[in-house]
């Protein structure tokens, strides 16, 4: 299953250091979370083998259908519009939430969203979560 990269809306590039014999398994799950994105494989750098491949994630897996040494992916980020922001969907559970609106509801209403798929309302609700649990613990570390 491939996707234009709306289930995960992440802007920034991603670096990720990955060994041979999982490097085809995750450039498949960047096809299948992120789309197939332009990237900059890297194998063995700093090495006397060192190879620089630029292309998308599909490309990549049919160059290295036999990966041998150490790999680093530089994702570029998505640069599509056609997603809920985090903060679109913030603003709008916290409206329905005072206005009383129950969270089943809330969650309800937004899955039903023509702009809404299920996976991106998880994938945003999780983000949500993550950025109000690094909050919380910065401002504890700052506290301290």
């Amino acid at each position: 299953m491939q996707n234009d990269g709306i289930y995960c809306p992440e802007q920034r590039t991603l670096v990720v250091f990955e060994a041979p014999h999982r490097l085809q398994e995750t450039l498949q799950d960047i096809i299948t979370i992120l789309g197939n994105r332009r990237l900059v494989v890297c194998r063995e750098m700093t090495k006397i083998h060192e190879e620089v491949f630029r292309g998308t994630a599909e490309q990549a897996r049919k160059h290295f259908a036999e990966p041998r040494g150490e790999f680093t992916l530089v994702i570029e980020g998505y640069t599509g519009t056609d997603v809920l922001s985090t903060t679109s969907i913030m603003e709008e559970l916290q409206v329905l939430r005072t206005q009383g609106v129950p969270a089943a509801k809330r969650r309800s209403n937004w899955q039903k969203s023509p702009a809404c798929r299920v996976k991106n309302f998880i994938k945003c609700a999780t983000t949500i979560i993550l950025r109000i649990q690094t909050n919380s613990r910065d401002k504890t570390i700052r506290n301290t």
